[in-house]
């Protein structure tokens, strides 16, 4: 049986990449689920600062996601708090790459990479009780409903432990 291909890739995010990201940022459809229905209205002032901050800290990441038929899809990134406890996660996708396990495989690749390193014990998200296809992406990678977190109105907090992801990661198949 052949090995399926996988459906894009995932890399670190370079300054090469940021025009495309503030296009992600300021587009409406993909903004409106995190609380900016207009979109963010990021400039290359605003960028250029926002990279300057991420790439001198070790306990941040920015993943770009890639396919092979559409090129820039969208991103995945996570911050760790400095006790190493919990960190945030999260991916945006154009709507055009959405639906195509792009989100999972960038989610999967921040995780990994997250936990690999031991930067942190368990991970949170904070989607809109009202986007469905994000709340069954995230149940899907094992994150469950985090009695401990507070976010803004609207949004629920969902967490996965470092051991949950490596139990799920070490499953055949």
């Amino acid at each position: 049986m052949p090995t399926p291909t996988p459906p894009g890739t995932v890399r670190p995010t370079t300054p090469v990449d940021l025009p495309d990201l503030a296009r992600l940022w300021n587009d409406a459809a993909v903004m409106r689920h995190v609380g900016f229905p207009d979109g963010l209205g990021i400039t290359a002032d605003d960028l250029g600062r926002w990279w300057g901050a991420l790439d001198g800290d070790p306990r941040r990441r920015h993943l770009t996601i890639e396919a092979p038929d559409l090129g820039y899809c969208g991103e995945a990134h996570d911050r760790a708090d400095p006790a190493g406890e919990t960190a945030t996660v999260d991916i945006k996708l154009r709507p055009a790459a959405q639906g195509r396990g792009l989100g999972a495989l960038g989610l999967s690749a921040a995780l990994d990479e997250l936990f690999g390193r031991d930067l942190a014990r368990r991970a949170t998200v904070d989607p809109h009780r009202d986007n469905a296809p994000a709340l069954r992406l995230y149940e899907r990678l094992g994150f469950r409903p985090d009695p401990e977190g507070s976010t803004a109105e609207g949004h629920v907090v969902l967490a996965v432990t470092a051991a949950a992801w490596a139990a799920r990661s070490a499953r055949p198949g």
